[in-house]
């Protein structure tokens, strides 16, 4: 009988970089409960600790996602045409108070920005 073979997400992280990475886990036959990782890819995995020890930006974007720590969330401009601003007005007046809106960070012509994303939530002044 063979052993079963399966591509893994798996992430690692070291310093401030976090890398998600495909890796391939097999299953034993004597126990197939649990993936296990061959030894050329626990070398592997070693590797990308390593370099993303160092800070090896170029290597980790080769072998996967890569995410940076940050400490502190800069302040972006919202981007929003002149109806959405109205309407997050009207919202908050609506609300008494102070509103939270998702948005996420995009590039637009070389500057980082943050773009309504979804819905968000609104409370009351206290």
């Amino acid at each position: 009988m063979m052993k079963r073979r399966e591509k893994m997400k798996r992430w690692l992280q070291r310093g401030q970089y976090a890398v998600e990475l495909e890796v391939e886990v097999v299953y034993p036959v004597d126990d197939p409960s649990e993936p296990c990782l061959e030894p050329k890819t626990v070398r592997f995995l070693d590797e990308v600790a390593q370099r993303a020890e160092k800070g090896d930006l170029a290597y980790l974007r080769k072998v996967g996602r890569v995410f940076q720590a940050i400490d502190k969330v800069p302040q972006l401009p919202i981007i929003a045409n002149a109806t959405t601003r109205r309407l997050l007005s009207d919202l908050a007046k609506e609300k008494g108070g102070e509103i939270t809106v998702r948005a996420r960070v995009v590039e637009s012509a070389g500057n980082r920005v943050r773009v309504l994303a979804g819905e968000g939530s609104a409370k009351k002044r206290r």
